[in-house]
């Protein structure tokens, strides 16, 4: 592939210096790759200066005013605030993405037909849809601490899960639920770590819910404690993370 210089000409210094600063200015978190290359070009540079001259030693360059240094900095922000990158990249999604996929999102502007139904853990490591390559549409998702499905009860709490399977079965016509565990888990770690008999964990003098809330896996810790008896937390660890989820499918079943 013919290079910009082979077709147009030589780059001028300027035009190169603001396509970089356009590009630091929309793409911060680029600022320490740029560095890095920057630097590796001075080497060089310095290098071609001192064999065409026949220099053994390279001069030292000339400082550039601090003037200049500021204005550069300045036109280049630090890196954003979780907040805003967030914003970046719904303004990323909607012009590079909804507006140019324009066959996948007109159909779901009237409603959603997805053919599976994923209860995942809150973990920010384990996003179902974007582990599995899902697009909009193609997934309905609940996410709670674990990826726990309570067992089933009638009154007397509320029921996010209970109503999120409802609606799923009942109304999405899903054909597959998944209860998707994961590994280094959180909440099992709370579970297989805390004393069952021990007073609720409180946090600033509230009680804590998670604890009351990793209870509906207690079967799985019994389970866990039975066939892993004598063995390394880490061991417990990864098979109650997996005795975990069939203790939820068989809660939903």
């Amino acid at each position: 592939m013919a290079s910009r210089a082979d077709t147009e000409g030589p780059v001028k210094y300027d035009e190169a210096q603001l396509k970089l600063l356009s590009l630091l200015v929309s793409k911060p978190e680029l600022k320490d790759a740029a560095a890095t290359k920057l630097a590796a070009v001075a080497e060089e540079l310095e290098k071609t200066v001192s064999s065409d001259t026949g220099m053994t030693d390279v001069e030292a360059p000339v400082p550039v005013p601090r003037s200049v240094h500021h204005e550069l900095l300045q036109k280049v922000p630090e890196e954003p605030s979780p907040i805003k990158k967030l914003k970046n990249g719904f303004v990323g999604f909607k012009s590079h993405y909804f507006e140019k996929e324009s066959d996948l999102f007109e159909p779901l502007k009237t409603g959603q037909s997805p053919k599976v139904f994923i209860i995942a853990c809150c973990d920010s490591r384990v996003s179902p849809d974007t582990i599995m390559s899902a697009s909009p549409g193609e997934v309905f998702t609940l996410r709670n601490i674990a990826n726990l499905v309570p067992p089933m009860e009638e009154a007397g709490k509320l029921h996010s899960t209970s109503a999120a399977l409802e609606y799923a079965v009942l109304h999405l016509k899903v054909e597959h639920i998944i209860v998707k565990g994961h590994r280094a888990c959180g909440g099992i770690n709370a579970l297989m770590t805390s004393e069952p008999d021990a007073e609720p964990a409180t946090i600033n003098g509230a009680r804590s819910y998670i604890g009351d809330w990793m209870a509906i896996a207690a079967p799985a810790r019994a389970k866990t404690l039975e066939e892993c008896k004598g063995k390394d937390l880490d061991t417990q660890l990864r098979y109650c993370e997996k005795e975990s989820v069939n203790n939820s499918q068989r809660n939903h079943i």
